[in-house]
């Protein structure tokens, strides 16, 4: 394809969008399928299925690391195509766990996914940014995130049906998601030589060093404490996720296949932040949107962990966790690409602090459960490390305001 600057943005940013909510619908499929099939058909504990994610977050976070330095030299699309490929294979290889139920079998399954999966989204990031197109910076970001999200969520509410033809599903479906996207990246994606710095379009919110030098130098304080805030949302999130089945079991008993369908809420509140961010940009450079978000799911994870059983607190608590999940995410990955001009590299930090965080929640809720289904002594543990992050945050909010970044609250 060549690309001019005639050819409108759906053309050159499209392809990249639609790749994107094909993997995300996939990859949370398969994530959420594998929780579900560890509790309801190998009877796994909540603190093997914690396990089970620390260990997927464990790999994520050189995953992602490798992905940025790889992209960086071979190009994002080459990445995006070829890893799309593995995808193919490693989804449907998951067909394995279905003949040796075992879960340590389901581990090296969902490890295999892991490693071709991850590695697509820091190039993805980094591609989307660098393309040729009229679109801002900001608004190609906002869109990244409410296109990740709309997907994931649909996925999450369709598992309750999916699961209940078979759990086959849960792997084929990922697979063809998979191959559509190789296709699309190989045949109608922007060429790997059209990818480049130039084409990023700063808005009125640029980096430019301005009469008291707000923007660059607020942002970099700003960086700091997206990325731990938002680090810390995937470590609340991978615990909700991995006990979603007792959760869902315990809040709906009589839900049918509707049961795993109960956990999506919080990801179609994450969905409305997304677009909430996206057409309001008063949070951007203001911390105090970001410590507002961070409390705010903080208070959904403890509604939704210390209350099992509880329909509304289930559903309440959700809605709270997603809409705060959302404002830190956008500015971690805002931040990021603005600091630097959609760097591969920059990415691959962002995503692998999404991996510290989806290793560590877990494998602190998981030592806390001590082997029993133990919800309120994991919520302890977990919000204890959430409240020793909020210190964090605020240790870099105030030196930012001493040093005269200009971190505004």
């Amino acid at each position: 394809m060549q690309v001019n600057s005639q050819i409108s943005d759906r053309r050159t940013l499209g392809p990249w969008f639609i790749i994107e909510g094909i993997h995300s619908y996939g990859v949370t499929l398969f994530c959420y399928g594998c929780y579900f099939y560890a509790s309801e058909v190998l009877r796994a504990t909540d603190t093997q299925c914690l396990w089970l994610s620390a260990g997927w977050g464990f790999f994520y976070i050189f995953l992602s690391l490798l992905s940025g330095h790889l992209a960086a030299r071979w190009g994002s699309r080459n990445m995006i195509a070829g890893m799309s490929a593995g995808c193919v294979i490693t989804a449907a290889g998951g067909l394995v766990v279905l003949h040796f139920q075992n879960i340590w079998v389901l581990f090296a399954v969902m490890a295999a996914y892991n490693f071709t999966n991850t590695q697509i989204w820091p190039a993805l990031e980094s591609a989307l940014t660098r393309s040729p197109g009229r679109m801002k910076l900001s608004s190609r970001i906002s869109r990244f995130n409410v296109v990740w999200s709309v997907s994931s969520s649909i996925a999450y509410f369709t598992s309750g049906p999916i699961m209940n033809l078979g759990w086959s599903l849960v792997f084929l479906i990922p697979a063809a998601c998979a191959l559509i996207a190789t296709f699309l990246s190989l045949g109608w994606s922007v060429p790997q030589d059209q990818l480049a710095t130039d084409h990023i379009t700063e808005d009125s919110l640029n980096l430019n060093e301005e009469a008291g030098g707000t923007p660059r130098r607020r942002a970099g304080v700003l960086l700091l404490m997206a990325w731990t805030s938002n680090m810390l949302a995937y470590t609340a999130m991978n615990v909700i996720i991995p006990v979603m089945p007792f959760l869902t079991r315990l809040a709906a008993p009589g839900a049918g296949i509707w049961t795993a369908s109960l956990g999506s809420v919080w990801g179609f509140a994450r969905f409305g932040g997304f677009l909430l961010s996206l057409f309001w940009m008063g949070w951007r450079y203001r911390a105090r949107w970001m410590l507002a978000a961070y409390v705010l799911l903080c208070t959904g994870f403890a509604m939704v962990l210390l209350s099992p059983g509880n329909l509304t607190a289930l559903l309440g608590g959700q809605a709270l966790f997603g809409l705060g999940a959302a404002f830190v995410y956008a500015g971690s990955l805002t931040y990021a690409m603005h600091l630097s001009s959609g760097s591969s590299g920059h990415a691959g930090i962002h995503e692998a602090l999404i991996g510290m965080g989806i290793t560590m929640g877990p494998a602190v809720g998981a030592l806390a459960g001590n082997g029993s289904r133990s919800l309120p002594n994991i919520a302890g543990a977990v919000l204890s490390l959430l409240g020793l992050g909020a210190l964090v945050l605020f240790v870099f909010w105030y030196r930012g305001r001493s040093e005269g970044n200009g971190v505004q609250v």
